[in-house]
């Protein structure tokens, strides 16, 4: 099992750094014991690449069909709030362009144009590549190689919004990333909090129930931690990494589960994190790492 690991995807650490650490639902979740990232390890009846991600975006029969309508009210709110934020950072850096990776229903980019900001996505699933054209008028690709031929190459801003943790080839992404990027260019990249989640999992060992250690196996393939991002970063050609804050998408979760309590705590709840854990840039669900190109 680890002899696929020559070392750590994020830090670089041997690997005698990577250890076993548990097995959630049939899935082996190794650990890093210099930068503390989680990740799943390979397992020969899994296809690299597998993604579950097909069943929040189908909807062919019922079930399908909730998860899809779940899909867009979340990501329909989590973009009203990320994507007021962005745009006010676009706009800060006098950004005229901006490439979503990951784009999802196409929501972002969507908030983003209407901003005046030339705003265009990249998303490998059918059934959402489909909404996002549809539904938001958005001009959305498969794949890199799809921006080249139609005269799409740099941009000014280049955002991953908890993309990274579905990733199996992590250095070939952020390679195209690069790839995407001149001089001026910023990555904005957002992801999970992985030490929420370690949190959540001690609380729930108290009251006698299992959770797993790393949330969203196996459609998430690695749990980060604010030093393996920034390492895995640093790695793969970026620099003066730094944390900023953005708003709380747990706004997202309330809204689209009509939770009026959580949605009205959900500003406190940011504030005691941030002060618990003294990182201004915390928030409850997540960290956005803003860099540049080395």
């Amino acid at each position: 099992m680890l002899d696929v690991l020559a070392e750590c995807p994020c830090c670089g650490a041997p690997r005698g750094a990577v250890r076993f650490r548990t097995m959630d639902d049939g899935y082996p979740v190794l650990a890093c014991g210099r930068c503390r990232l989680l990740m799943l390890a390979p397992r020969e009846d899994v296809a690299p690449g597998t993604t579950t991600r097909a069943h929040r975006y189908g909807h062919r029969d019922n079930q399908l069909r909730h998860n899809f309508e779940r899909s867009v009210a979340e990501q329909r709110t989590r973009a009203r709030i990320l994507g007021a934020w962005l745009t006010r950072f676009a706009r800060a850096r006098r950004a005229r362009t901006l490439l979503d990776i990951g784009t999802g229903l196409g929501y972002l980019p969507r908030m983003c144009a209407d901003a005046g900001i030339d705003a265009i996505g990249i998303e490998p699933e059918d059934d959402a590549r489909a909404y996002a054209r549809l539904t938001n008028a958005i001009a959305v690709y498969g794949s890199f190689g799809d921006l080249r031929p139609a005269g799409r190459t740099t941009f000014d801003v280049v955002t991953l919004f908890n993309v990274l943790e579905h990733v199996d080839d992590l250095a070939g992404l952020l390679a195209d990333v690069r790839q995407c990027m001149h001089a001026g260019s910023v990555p904005v990249i957002r992801m999970p909090n992985v030490s929420l989640f370690r949190l959540l999992r001690r609380m729930d060992r108290l009251r006698g129930t299992r959770t797993s250690v790393l949330q969203g196996a196996p459609d998430h393939r690695y749990g980060f931690t604010s030093p393996s991002l920034r390492r895995l970063l640093e790695r793969n050609g970026f620099a003066n990494c730094r944390y900023v804050a953005t708003p709380l998408t747990t706004y997202a979760q309330a809204d689209a589960a009509g939770a009026r309590l959580l949605r009205a705590a959900a500003p406190v709840c940011d504030g005691v994190i941030r002060t618990l854990t003294r990182r201004r840039a915390a928030d409850l669900f997540g960290s956005t790492i803003v860099a540049e190109r080395a």
